[in-house]
């Protein structure tokens, strides 16, 4: 069954990091990234991130099916750098009991919660200055998209990436370039009015009404048909854009998979005419700024171990064992933020292990600067958290209890202060 995925494309992509080779640059950003975890029922996201061996493992694991085994996250193809990312955002379902509430019928004051997951397939050539995202979803993710291209602009320091509006202007050009091409052929023309030209005919008749036709927008679709699959041009008064529909086998995750003649064929006939600043949603209803900035931590933590007590530092933040970091006989629950208010919030798991095994509290200020400002609490059991309830958002709405402790409290119990590296 073939896969049809939505294109965004951004431009202007100039790292600005130091980098010995294309691997360098790559696993900068499968580290600052890190790795998509499922929740407890594998239906949603405890944090966006990479598709790897944890999120796969895991799913598997809940599911109870036969393990895949995916050794990485990232890949270099030819010069591009390519990854798969997962993120997940909140819809409210509207089950029947919803519907005999508002009847009068029934009385049900929860809410239930369903997480829609997203995959967005990355190609990155650093050389050409082009991103290109694949996707699954409609205009409601775009912003998020655009916060994962904002993450990934701010790990290679590329302040002057752009977003390419795909216009008319951008789907003409990109009709010429397929039509002209050996390796592509029309297959076929919807008009305005829903009328279905065939592909020959199109091309039998190309010079003359049908290139005015294109160059006026007098269409609604456009398609041809190539080795990897098809390409799909759609034009509408509420939306412009461009689709790739792959063969299954071209698309799946596998040893031998390579995406870059996809990719190089699109960055070849997607011309960037039209160009718009990038930015990112504030309100972050992904966590895709949120599980950044925890990596951050993670990486500025690394650092000071190394340097404060003379071992590796074992990033475990994945496994929920209640902390994140390893160091010898050492444990350290880290704490990040990038600004705004610095409360501290522990899970019940992170309560409960303080308590049982001890660990030490690295909270991470400024996680967004090259140095962050790293506040080291020895013994976190002073902070005496307060437990709290909230709602707890899966299948069906229950309560969980997380423990908080305010800034100016945690302040007083700091031991010492140093200055991170990311």
């Amino acid at each position: 069954m073939p896969v049809s995925l939505n294109i965004k494309m951004y431009v202007d992509v100039k790292p600005n990091v130091k980098y010995d080779n294309l691997l360098d640059l790559a696993m900068r950003i499968e580290k600052l990234l890190g790795p998509a975890i499922p929740d407890e029922s594998a239906w949603g996201l405890d944090r966006p991130g990479l598709v790897g061996p944890e999120a796969i493992n895991r799913a598997h694991n809940i599911w109870r099916i036969h393990n895949t085994y995916v050794s990485e996250k990232i890949r270099l193809m030819g010069s591009w750098i390519v990854f798969d990312y997962l993120f997940s955002k909140i819809a409210k379902a509207n089950p029947l009991i919803t519907c005999l509430t508002l009847l009068g019928l029934a009385k049900y004051e929860k809410r239930v919660i369903l997480k829609n997951t997203y995959l967005v397939t990355v190609g990155l050539n650093p050389e050409k200055g082009i991103m290109i995202f694949l996707y699954k979803g409609g205009p409601s993710i775009e912003k998020d998209l655009d916060s994962l291209a904002y993450v990934i602009s701010h790990i290679m320091k590329s302040h002057s990436m752009k977003k390419v509006v795909i216009d008319l202007e951008t789907l003409t050009n990109a009709a010429y370039e397929l039509n002209n091409s050996t390796i592509w052929k029309w297959t076929g023309w919807i008009t305005k009015e829903g009328e279905t030209i065939p592909g020959e005919i199109v091309k039998s008749k190309w010079k003359g009404d049908y290139e005015v036709k294109l160059k006026k927008g007098e269409w609604r679709m456009l398609e041809f048909e190539g080795r990897f699959g098809r390409i799909r041009l759609s034009l509408t008064e509420r939306r412009k854009r461009v689709n790739v529909i792959l063969r299954k086998n071209v698309f799946e995750l596998k040893p031998k998979r390579n995406l870059k003649p996809i990719f190089d064929e699109l960055s070849r006939i997607l011309k960037p005419y039209k160009l718009t600043h990038l930015t990112y949603d504030q309100s972050d209803e992904a966590g895709i700024l949120r599980a950044y900035t925890e990596r951050r931590g993670i990486v500025a933590t690394e650092n000071i171990v190394k340097e404060e007590y003379g071992v590796n530092a074992r990033d475990v933040s994945y496994e929920f064992r209640g902390y994140d970091i390893e160091a010898g006989e050492k444990k350290i629950e880290v704490k990040a933020f990038r600004n705004g208010d610095k409360t501290i919030e522990l899970t019940e798991n992170e309560y409960k292990k303080m308590y049982e095994e001890g660990y030490e509290i690295f909270i991470v200020e400024n996680a967004w600067n090259d140095n962050p400002k790293v506040n080291i609490i020895e013994n976190p059991k002073r902070l005496e958290p307060k437990g709290k309830e909230r709602g707890k958002p899966k299948l069906a709405i229950e309560t969980e209890t997380y423990y908080e402790v305010k800034e100016d409290k945690w302040r007083k119990e700091v031991n010492k202060q140093k200055l991170g590296k990311v």
